[in-house]
């Protein structure tokens, strides 16, 4: 049996999640664009923040 480590998972603040979804509502700015800029896996993470309420998430920017 091999030695391997726990995987260590990032944990993103509300304020963070806020600021990449709108960055994401700007004009010619891909969602895919946002995450690589941001180093977080578009299809996973970023996506997961906009299904877990787009709306809540803003709130907490305003």
């Amino acid at each position: 049996m091999t030695d391997s480590k726990p995987i260590k998972r990032r944990r993103h603040s509300s304020e963070f999640k806020a600021q990449l979804i709108a960055q994401c509502t700007h004009p010619g700015i891909s969602v895919a664009q946002v995450a690589l800029n941001n180093g977080i896996n578009v299809s996973d993470q970023l996506t997961a923040y906009f299904r877990s309420g787009v709306e809540s998430v803003m709130l907490v920017s305003a």
